[in-house]
């Protein structure tokens, strides 16, 4: 039975969040997720954020073979960033690598 305490998995997800603003930029991360990556509360996460968090668990995250990229949508208004090839933004979506 759980004990609330941090596990693995909560691990992985704070390194993406970490991941997605550094490859997005801060101003752009905290425009869906209200504050920089490292202040992040789980308990009140900004829907956006929320909804790529859990998209990457479901996809990324839940399917690592450590070969496969993965296309995740961003949410408005990252959704029209130009794309920028760089940080692996292209028509409104991001590619995470291996």
């Amino acid at each position: 039975m759980g004990c609330g305490d941090q596990c693995g998995g909560s691990s992985v997800d704070r390194a993406f969040l970490r991941w997605l603003e550094g490859r997005i930029g801060t101003e752009d991360f905290h425009k869906i997720a209200g504050c920089r990556s490292e202040e992040v509360k789980y308990t009140s996460l900004e829907k956006r954020a929320a909804t790529m968090l859990q998209q990457f668990t479901s996809g990324p995250k839940a399917g690592f073979t450590g070969t496969e990229s993965y296309i995740m949508p961003l949410p408005f208004p990252l959704s029209r960033i130009e794309d920028d090839e760089s940080r692996g933004i292209s028509d409104g979506e991001i590619t995470v690598t291996p």
